[in-house]
């Protein structure tokens, strides 16, 4: 499908000279004990819980560090320095004191730790971590060497996934950061799965290959600062435990609900939708490649599933670049008889005003065609004092990756729907064969439409128009909400830089 331009995928093979092995994945530990007495009565399935609000998804990642006895994977893109990223810094030092093998892949780009810091954490001898695509090996000179090898550095490792004891997964959206856990002013809404079943062997396997990648770099090799003292190592260490004793991070966890995932996951009180699942990851040799060397793309797998909708097709995705072919395939879809509704960012909410101005171009020919287009409201639409983060809400970014397939396949991941993810940079997606579900987040995304999105229609001079339902007689908005002239032109100048293909 040209939505999502394909390739084949098979495992990475090509190890670095740090190579080490997978953690072994013990039947003893204490999520081992509570998942396989579930997993016999779904033999080759999986089961999804999903994580729809901010401190629900932070407290299932600190419930699953804190229960590990053997091994914790983490795999992000974005790691911050601020209140969430201490704590969950924290969490990972005092499960790596209790024995667990900790290992942390952080895409270099994008992580918001100082060099120094990840290298005193490190310095724990149950405590790796690894810097994806770091443009060289010496930390100041980073930043020049970054300019002059453009063409990779720009491609990044945008996978997130925890992985504990190799039998609980959380798998979504959600980078490490206040803004997606409810502790920031930004609202962001996101969407993440416990995933556990069958489908945790390919997601081992994915962190293998990227971990053991010749682009992953262990932080030691990169960093200025190799060999920190006791005293400085000490020093780290009491930061990090003041940081997670202030009144700021006391307060936060005050808001966590008292009883854990993990201790409802034992007591068989977390409520998991079961089902076929496959697991998709793109190559990490993706980002060594071609862009259109697409062999080493997920997406010839991941494309089927939207190709052959029969009934209905919905996709949310915070950036929205189909591009001419993806934009043709929605139109054929739309001409076969299938329902599709696309969810995305209206300019108001989105953080990119250069990608919404490459969304722009495609709009007429979508909406003319009957593909049905909704834009979230923005900051200025609402209640900037009352946010709500349940599931899908006005006032907020809208992050979410979700694709749901003719009622039937749920699909969560990182994968937005542009050319940045198609073709340059490296992402992970699970599709789950479950109507149960698909059907509640349908009927979810129902009950808050009115309330969270624009409707685009197509007015009588073919202009488009913003329709909002929540208001009786339909407020109708001629130009984009939220914007000012000033706004709009410059949207009209963006749109002329021939950059799509890299957005």
């Amino acid at each position: 499908m040209g939505l999502l331009m394909g390739g084949c995928v098979t495992p990475a093979r090509e190890m670095g000279m740090n190579y080490s092995p997978a953690p072994t994945i013990a039947s003893d530990t204490r999520i081992a004990q509570a998942i396989d007495p579930l997993l016999s009565v779904h033999p080759s399935e999986t089961g999804f819980s999903l994580l729809s609000d901010g401190l629900d998804a932070f407290q299932a990642r600190i419930d699953a560090i804190d229960a590990a006895q053997n091994s914790i994977d983490v795999q992000t893109y974005i790691f911050e320095q601020d209140l969430t990223g201490q704590i969950f810094m924290e969490r990972l030092l005092a499960a790596a004191d209790r024995g667990v093998r900790v290992r942390l892949l952080i895409d270099d780009l994008a992580k918001g730790w100082k060099d120094r810091d990840l290298v005193f954490a490190a310095a724990h001898p149950n405590f790796e971590i690894r810097l994806f695509n770091p443009p060289v090996r010496i930390g100041s000179l980073r930043p020049l060497k970054a300019a002059a090898r453009f063409r990779r550095i720009h491609r990044r490792m945008h996978n997130k996934q925890l992985v504990v004891d190799g039998k609980y997964s959380i798998v979504g959206g959600r980078n490490i950061g206040d803004a997606y856990f409810d502790a920031s002013q930004r609202l962001v809404i996101d969407l993440d799965a416990i995933v556990v079943g069958d489908t945790l062997n390919d997601l081992n396997r994915f962190f293998q290959d990227y971990w053991n990648y010749p682009l992953s770099r262990p932080i030691e090799s990169v960093a200025l600062k190799k060999n920190p003292s006791e005293e400085e190592k000490n020093l780290f260490r009491e930061r990090i435990n003041a940081a997670n004793r202030s009144p700021e991070a006391l307060a936060y966890l005050d808001r966590l609900n008292e009883r854990s995932t993990i201790a409802l996951l034992e007591t068989g009180k977390l409520d998991f939708s079961w089902g076929q699942a496959r697991a998709f990851a793109d190559q990490p040799e993706k980002l060594d490649y071609s862009r259109f060397r697409t062999r080493t793309h997920m997406t010839s797998d991941l494309s089927p599933y939207l190709e052959y909708a029969n009934e209905e097709l919905i996709l949310i995705s915070p950036y929205f670049i189909p591009g001419k072919r993806g934009s043709r395939s929605l139109r054929e879809l739309a001409g076969n008889g299938v329902d599709i509704a696309v969810i995305t960012n209206s300019l108001d909410s989105s953080n990119h005003p250069i990608v919404h101005a490459a969304y722009m171009k495609y709009r007429k020919r979508l909406l003319s065609s009957g593909v049905q287009l909704l834009e979230t409201k923005g900051l200025s639409e609402g209640d900037q004092n009352d946010p709500k983060f349940t599931d899908f809400h006005y006032n907020a970014f809208l992050h979410t990756k979700l694709f749901l397939v003719d009622r039937r396949y749920v699909m969560i991941g990182s994968l937005n729907l542009d050319p940045r993810s198609k073709l340059l940079n490296t992402e992970l997606m699970i599709a789950l064969d479950s109507p149960e579900l698909a059907e509640d987040l349908i009927s979810r995304i129902k009950l808050t439409a009115e309330e969270s999105f624009w409707k685009l229609e197509l007015a009588e001079n073919e202009r488009i128009q913003w329709t909002d339902p929540a208001n009786s007689p339909n407020e109708t908005a001629k130009v984009e909400p939220g914007s000012d002239w000033l706004q709009r032109q410059t949207l009209k100048l963006l749109a002329l830089i021939p950059i799509e293909g890299e957005l």
